[in-house]
């Protein structure tokens, strides 16, 4: 080697290797798999919500077939037919109450009395049976005198009472002037 390539090799600096990249800016896939994540807690985070809200508004459902069935048990006890006949009546007719005020304003339940709460419960159970039906035991049962119950009549008005508690819905209106206020 001759002393001017010799110079200029020494002019020549070391091999600098470029700098690794940051990961400041994220590329356009990282940006589109945060999109993604994102939107998917975003609706998981409202599934379970929505299941919760669910349940809790169920819940009276579950509470009210208990306590139907400590009453059917009440009655399903009874060898002879008694007084206390009527006062599980009583309890049956309170827990159907307890069933339309899960499922209407507290107001319009607590002003309806005979035929407007048979009609009523019809509406929620979607059936004629209380108001035309054995239903009409639960206004007038824990009133009558135990020699008038009859035993077929009662085991009717607890299969129709339990239905209605399983399969209630929200109120429908069953007047015509309530039909054209719910329809504006």
């Amino acid at each position: 080697m001759n002393p001017e390539e010799q110079a200029l090799i020494d002019q020549l600096g070391d091999v600098i290797a470029p700098q690794a990249p940051g990961w400041w800016p994220l590329a356009v896939g990282w940006w589109v798999l945060l999109g993604l994540a994102l939107v998917v807690l975003v609706n998981l985070y409202l599934l379970l919500r929505n299941l919760k809200r669910k349940q809790q508004q169920n819940r009276w459902r579950k509470e009210a077939l208990i306590d139907h069935q400590r009453i059917f048990k009440n009655l399903a006890s009874r060898t002879d037919i008694d007084v206390n006949q009527s006062t599980d009546l009583a309890e049956l007719s309170v827990l159907m109450r307890r069933v339309a005020l899960a499922l209407l304003p507290r107001e319009r339940v607590a002003a309806m009395t005979d035929d407007d709460w048979l009609a009523t419960l019809d509406a929620i159970g979607n059936t004629r049976e209380y108001s035309q039906g054995v239903g009409q035991w639960l206004c007038r049962g824990p009133y009558r005198r135990s020699q008038y119950f009859d035993e077929r009549e009662l085991n009717n008005l607890l299969e129709l009472t339990e239905t209605t508690i399983k399969q209630a819905q929200p109120y429908q209106p069953i007047h015509q002037e309530e039909r054209t206020v719910a329809a504006l």
